[in-house]
């Protein structure tokens, strides 16, 4: 209100430049307010843009009116904004989704937003964080960039179908996108829960920003069997990294074709073209001893090599070996060797 009487001196006191001005923003901020009337989609984000044109418009104003009205509308609204401390805009952790993502994204992964209206907040922060080589970040909210959500769902579908890796970000809205990718074979890997922010009473109904990580199982086995007990299905890795990338992720399945008698470890090794190891990387976890893994079920393992900074560009190969850690010169045989090439890489 205060505001609004401030414009009207405006118009009535000062020239016709500056009145225009504030006549602009009058409209501006009044469609707005209108819009979010009718629709209800304007949100304290959304009209923080208009500060700075509030506080020039507001300091004109108040240096039009005459004493004491000045002072007594000044008070009045600083005492107004002090007592209304929940208009402060609340923080959205929007960035620290995105250097999550980051810290386990591969080139070629596929990040599914499912927060809504927020889409455009996330996926800012995710370009801007995320290594642009074969980055894909998918829009689930239709509205942005599909006519209806049919034809959203036709686009991601057929994005679903060459990834073999998916980052889920959810937040704030109803949850389809983990029921479809679980429908579709995808297993979750990882899950990790961000806080939202505060401030807001928005935040205390959905309080946190849930990141998950989802891959899907190889079609086709690999063929290569470790000792009498161990299958190798497939390993999930990106095709290609950019130089000074600083970590390889490969998500290793495997399934027990019978009870496995010790806890092996499985060593994942770079070679350059010359066979000089370069980075290496060593699993499972201690929470997934392979004693435990029951026969017949598989099992995914995600292990990280940590790439030199001095990493030169060409094709790199990725061996395996599984041995136990009393005896690590004797490692489990598979196809006659102790070691087997399971995917490769290209540093670009």
């Amino acid at each position: 209100v205060g505001l609004i009487l401030v414009l009207i001196g405006l118009g009535w006191r000062i020239g016709r430049v500056r009145a225009l001005f504030a006549a602009q923003f009058l409209v501006a901020f009044g469609l707005m307010v209108l819009t979010n009337v009718w629709l209800g989609i304007v949100s304290e984000r959304t009209l923080a843009m208009f500060a700075p044109a509030a506080a020039l418009t507001l300091a004109a104003g108040l240096a039009v009116i005459q004493r004491p009205a000045r002072g007594w509308l000044l008070t009045g609204l600083v005492v107004w904004v002090i007592l209304t401390p929940q208009g402060i805009l609340p923080r959205l952790n929007s960035d620290l989704v995105a250097q999550h993502v980051a810290v386990g994204y591969s080139p070629g992964d596929l990040v599914l937003l499912e927060t809504g209206f927020d889409d455009a907040a996330f996926g800012y922060q995710l370009e801007a964080t995320l290594d642009p080589l074969d980055r894909r970040i998918f829009r689930s909210y239709y509205e942005y960039d599909f006519p209806d959500d049919d034809s959203m769902m036709a686009a991601l579908d057929a994005e679903i179908a060459v990834s073999d890796r998916i980052w889920l970000v959810y937040w704030n809205v109803p949850p389809r996108m983990a029921e479809k990718l679980s429908q579709l074979g995808y297993i979750r890997l990882t899950r990790a829960d961000l806080p939202v922010g505060s401030g807001d009473p928005l935040y205390e109904l959905d309080p946190i920003i849930r990141v998950t990580l989802w891959a899907r199982p190889p079609a086709d086995s690999a063929g290569l069997t470790f000792g009498d007990s161990l299958r190798l299905d497939g390993v999930t890795l990106a095709d290609r990294l950019s130089a000074g990338a600083e970590s390889l992720y490969a998500d290793v399945w495997w399934t027990p074709i019978q009870p496995i008698p010790l806890d092996y470890t499985v060593g994942l090794f770079l070679l350059d073209s010359a066979g000089v190891t370069r980075a290496e990387g060593f699993g499972p976890a201690p929470d997934q001893p392979m004693t435990g893994w029951p026969v017949g079920e598989p099992v995914v393992v995600r292990q990280r090599l940590d790439l030199p900074p001095d990493l030169p560009a060409g094709e790199y190969a990725l061996l395996a070996v599984v041995y136990w850690y009393q005896t690590p010169d004797a490692p489990l045989p598979v196809n006659g060797d102790t070691r087997a090439v399971v995917g490769a890489v290209r540093v670009e």
